[in-house]
């Protein structure tokens, strides 16, 4: 029989001082950077820094985010971790510069021809330092980004 999410939580963290980031040692989603944690066989994924704070903390109100306060991802000390609405996140986010990210004209040609000959988006994402949704909103033309 597996361990419980508890256990395996603990085997993925190495807890420290509480102003440091406990980075999460297990699965990143390579699209977003955000830990994920098996939950057991045939149960959904969760991700580690909502179970941190639901460990921590206690449950966590529907329809509300788990924000980092240290904008660190990978990031589950529940020092850092707090509750807030969709809009106070991305009010953050757009804080701290993580909203909106800007390529040359350049950058778009590049990323558009090079995903056309078969490069991940997550390779190129990697590669830019933009998450995966973002480079999808370029090589696809939607929303999201801007020229620089």
């Amino acid at each position: 029989m597996p361990d419980p999410p508890e256990v395996r939580f603990w085997n993925f963290v190495t807890p420290g001082d509480p102003d440091e980031c406990w980075l999460w040692q297990g699965h990143l989603m390579a699209s977003t950077g955000y830990g994920q944690l098996s939950m057991g066989p045939g149960l959904q994924p969760v991700y580690a820094h909502r179970f941190s704070y639901a460990l921590h903390k206690g449950l966590i109100t529907e329809g509300l985010d788990v924000m980092h306060r240290c904008d660190v991802r990978a990031c589950v000390n529940p020092h850092h971790l707090e509750l807030g609405t969709r809009r106070q996140n991305m009010a953050h986010a757009h804080e701290v510069g993580r909203t909106l990210v800007r390529f040359t004209e350049a950058e778009i040609a590049d990323l558009r021809a090079r995903h056309a000959a078969g490069v991940s988006l997550s390779a190129l994402a990697l590669e830019y330092g933009a998450d995966r949704q973002t480079v999808g909103d370029v090589v696809h033309r939607r929303r999201g980004y801007a020229l620089r």
